[in-house]
């Protein structure tokens, strides 16, 4: 949503993940979803880049944060209009499934969906 706290600790941080190989950070706070494509130093890096998750949409008082700017190129997906909750499956120490699913959804439903896998190990 680039908030000033969220780009503060990015820069701050990323240098870290990168050179550690850290391949997705959760985040909450904004009352919204969004996932990255993998990102490095501001653009998007699909060899050595950390994916972004922000899971902030479980439900407040407050409302949705639906006031977007223009969608960036490393943004993968967003909602900030539905309340919803995250799940995350591991299938080996390689590989891991994420599914985002938006509450109002009746059967378990992925909204949206990524796999990743681990090329640092």
């Amino acid at each position: 949503r680039d908030e000033f706290q969220a780009l503060a600790m990015q820069d701050a941080m990323e240098p870290l993940f990168l050179e550690y190989g850290v391949n997705v950070v959760f985040v909450g706070h904004v009352h919204a979803y969004e996932r990255t494509y993998p990102v490095a130093n501001g653009q998007t890096s699909m060899e050595s880049g950390v994916t972004y998750v922000t899971i902030g949409d479980g439900g407040n008082r407050e409302g949705h944060s639906d006031s977007y700017l223009v969608k960036p190129d490393w943004s993968a997906y967003r909602n900030g209009t539905e309340f919803g909750h995250g799940r995350v499956q591991f299938y080996n120490a390689t590989t891991a499934i994420w599914q985002w699913r938006r509450d109002v959804d009746a059967e378990p439903t992925s909204a949206d969906e990524a796999v990743w896998t681990n090329n640092f190990l």
